[in-house]
Formats: C-alpha cells, sequence, structure tokens
C-alpha cells in the first residue's frame, strides 16, 4: 500500500477514535510489511488512537515495538496514562526514559505529567516537575500554568496554588474557576470573593463561573 494512502487511512482512524479501526489499522501495517518503520508518523497515530480509546497496553506494546520514538511518541503515552487513575503512576516513568534518548519534554509533556500528578494527589513529584517547568522555560505557557495550578489544588496546597495564578499572564475562565473554587472548598471565604470580584473587573470575554 503506498504510504500516501496509509497515512489517509491513518487520519480517518485518528478522527473516528474507534479501538475496532485502530486493531484494523495495526493489522493492515503488520500485513504490508511496514512494520511503523520507515513512517513514524504512523506508529505515533496509532499509538495515540489506543491510548484515547483507553486501550493502554496494546498503546504500550506498539509504543515498545517502535524501532525509533520521538517527543510525539511519549506525548502520546503519557497523556493516556495521564488520563487513568490505575496508569498514571507510569506516566512519570517515561519522564527520565525520554531523558536516557535524548528526547527533551515540551510543554504537553509537563502539562500530561502535572495532570498525572493531580491525580495521583502527589505534591512532591508535582513539586519536581515544577522545577523542570522553570528551569526549561515552560512556565509561562498558560496550559502548564494552568495545570501546575490544578495540581497544587488538587493536593491541597493553596499557597501554591495562589502563587502561580498570581503569576499567570494570561488568565482564562478556566483558571478563574479553579482558583476559586478551590477556595471555596478549604473555606478561604474572602480569598474567594476577592479573587471573584478581581476576575469580574477582567471583563472576561466569555465567562462561566462554576
Amino acid at each position: 500500500m503506498e504510504a500516501a494512502l496509509l497515512v489517509n487511512v491513518v487520519q480517518k482512524c485518528v478522527y473516528a477514535k474507534s479501538l475496532r479501526k485502530a486493531r484494523q489499522l495495526h493489522a493492515l501495517l503488520v500485513t504490508t510489511g511496514s512494520n511503523l518503520n520507515p513512517l513514524p508518523f504512523l506508529g505515533n497515530n496509532l499509538l495515540s488512537i489506543y491510548s484515547k480509546c483507553g486501550s493502554l497496553e496494546e498503546a504500550r506494546q506498539v509504543f515498545d515495538q517502535m524501532p525509533q520514538r520521538n517527543p510525539v511518541s511519549y506525548n502520546a503515552l503519557i497523556a493516556g496514562y495521564s488520563r487513568n487513575p490505575h496508569h498514571a503512576f507510569l506516566s512519570l516513568q517515561l519522564l527520565p526514559a525520554m531523558a536516557i534518548e535524548n528526547l527533551r519534554p515540551n510543554g504537553s509533556t509537563f502539562t500530561s505529567l502535572l495532570q498525572a500528578c493531580s491525580c495521583l494527589e502527589d505534591e512532591r513529584e508535582g513539586a519536581k516537575l515544577h522545577a523542570q517547568v522553570i528551569k526549561l522555560g515552560f512556565f509561562f505557557d498558560v496550559y502548564v500554568q494552568t495545570s501546575l495550578l490544578g495540581m497544587y489544588s488538587s493536593c491541597g496546597d493553596l499557597d501554591s496554588a495562589n502563587r502561580v495564578f498570581g503569576e499567570m499572564e494570561q488568565k482564562d475562565d478556566v483558571a478563574w474557576n479553579s482558583v476559586i473554587f478551590e477556595n471555596l472548598k478549604h473555606d478561604r471565604i474572602e480569598d474567594s470573593l476577592q479573587l471573584f470580584c478581581t476576575m469580574m473587573r477582567t471583563e472576561l470575554p466569555s465567562q462561566s463561573v462554576f
């Protein structure tokens, strides 16, 4: 099968998010002899489909069989693990593996890893990630900042959450709602009211409070 046709099939399967189609695609790649190589794009997308469909064992099999991995490969598997409470800890093991392969994490990597820490309520690992985020220059990525905010909030460390929030240059309604809700949840009523009033003064274009 020609590469262009394979790419077209993969793209359709990605949008479909169908486990059955992912398995059919996997079988097609094997029978056509591509073995996920020489097009890493195919392996990455197959991995992404399995992850999004929740079939993490099959995603890991694809990942382990890939002759060459890149940050996209790691991000797909990390994202899949981070969304599953029973597998979130596995995502944290992939960051050192990236370093072994001399691959640099990006904002998407840290967003998913912080989501995993939120899921596990593991502030210790989250704080380590926070340090790496700053070191590698991703702190002002709005998605990373929102994930940091969520991680500290989930772990009950409102002082750190509020500090991250205060350092955010761009605050969307998700960030506002998150910090207001967590302060309310921990009976910090005055802080919540002050944040709410400040949010209202910013005149967000699309406010959706709670």
